[in-house]
């Protein structure tokens, strides 16, 4: 009986250890299944949050068929005047859809450009409250097709169903100045942007002394503007979000020449303006995710007591929205101003983004002079 009852405690004993190492098992296969299935996304985020500085990167966009994104780009000019310093102001506003339609054997792509809305909202002043935005339906689904790396001249695109109007010419400035900087910028027959593998590579932008022209349609005036010493640098790396971004800075002065074909005859006036600006590129596959460039504008007009200049400074700032969608809703807000999402330029712009369906911008990205990284300047 005595044998019989050791004989069971230890029966007892040993299935109660082998369950408890079978459940131990289980939980670590179970714990080792999950790494090995999450490694890759989870090591991915880890060198997201640490990137290194001595890695080469390919900031050359690499295009997905049918991959669809959206952005907002804001421009806010404010008009000078003499001694008065800014005198009014006027916001341009609008969303625009893009879908990648073709990749080529370059690994270029065609893309879809359909803008969603346009609005115009003007202000007193350099920090009066704004006029209620205005919309404008005709701007609504103007597509065209476009690619980075085509030449200037495929740049123009069918204008004949907007408008001849002041409004209507704006909006065809919207267009250019949103693919001028942030997409040209970001090719390689334009930007340089395939010598531009570490921080502190630098290049002189091939765009340089090439001459481009915009002819207005409400107005009897044509613009050529060629950029001068047009330089970029890939500054450095900071976070955007759960991503990490290159930081890439650019710099050049422009010449203008303003034609204005009469009557009584054609006259060809110098102007010039001076800008720089960043842009921010996911490091993972070379996309836009916010960009902001300000301009100090000069131009000249003919008036009853000769050639008078009139003097403008912008700001143009682009971020991607958190959703693709092809709704009407304003693009200018309703109650205050969009802020760009830049740094500070000059001290009575406030720049910062208040939309609700922005992916937060990384705004101030400066350079730490001990570990050489990029990082976010609180406010």
């Amino acid at each position: 009986m005595e044998i019989r009852s050791i004989t069971w405690n230890h029966n007892r004993q040993t299935k109660v250890m082998a369950t408890g190492w079978i459940v131990r098992c289980t939980v670590i296969s179970s714990i080792l299944f999950f790494l090995l299935v999450n490694w890759g996304s989870f090591g991915l985020a880890q060198g997201r949050r640490s990137p290194s500085l001595q890695r080469s990167y390919t900031l050359t966009p690499r295009y997905l068929m049918g991959q669809k994104s959206a952005y907002r780009f804001v421009n806010v000019q404010f008009f000078l005047e003499g001694g008065q310093g800014v005198v009014s102001r006027a916001q341009l506003s609008g969303d625009f859809n893009r879908e990648v339609v073709e990749v080529r054997r370059d690994g270029s792509a065609v893309e879809r450009i359909t803008w969603r809305n346009f609005s115009i909202a003007n202000g007193e002043g350099r920090s009066g409250p704004l006029e209620r935005p205005e919309e404008y339906p005709w701007a609504k689904d103007f597509t065209y097709l476009f690619s980075a790396e085509d030449s200037h001249e495929d740049f123009h695109w069918d204008y004949q169903d907007i408008p001849r109007t002041t409004a209507g010419d704006r909006f065809m400035m919207h267009t250019i100045n949103a693919h001028f900087e942030f997409d040209f910028l970001r090719s390689r027959a334009h930007g340089g942007i395939d010598k531009l593998h570490r921080p502190g590579d630098y290049v002189g932008v091939p765009d340089s002394d090439h001459p481009f022209e915009i002819r207005l349609r409400a107005a009897p005036l044509t613009f050529v503007v060629i950029k001068r010493d047009h330089t970029m640098t890939f500054k450095g790396l900071t976070p955007c979000g759960n991503r990490t971004c290159a930081v890439l800075t650019f710099w050049t002065w422009v010449d203008v020449t303003v034609r204005f074909s009469g009557p009584p005859e054609v006259q060809e006036l110098p102007g010039f303006t001076q800008f720089d600006g960043h842009l921010l590129l996911d490091v993972e596959d070379g996309s836009l995710h916010s960009g902001f460039f300000k301009e100090w504008v000069t131009l000249p007009a003919p008036g009853p007591a000769g050639v008078e200049y009139q003097r403008v400074y912008v700001e143009y700032g682009i971020n991607r929205l958190a959703t693709v969608g092809d709704d009407s809703q304003p693009s200018g807000g309703r109650a205050r101003e969009v802020r760009l999402p830049g740094h500070q330029p000059t001290p009575f712009v406030r720049t910062a983004i208040q939309t609700p369906d922005f992916i937060p911008p990384t705004a101030n990205p400066r350079v730490s002079p001990v570990t050489d990284r990029l990082s976010e300047k609180k406010e």
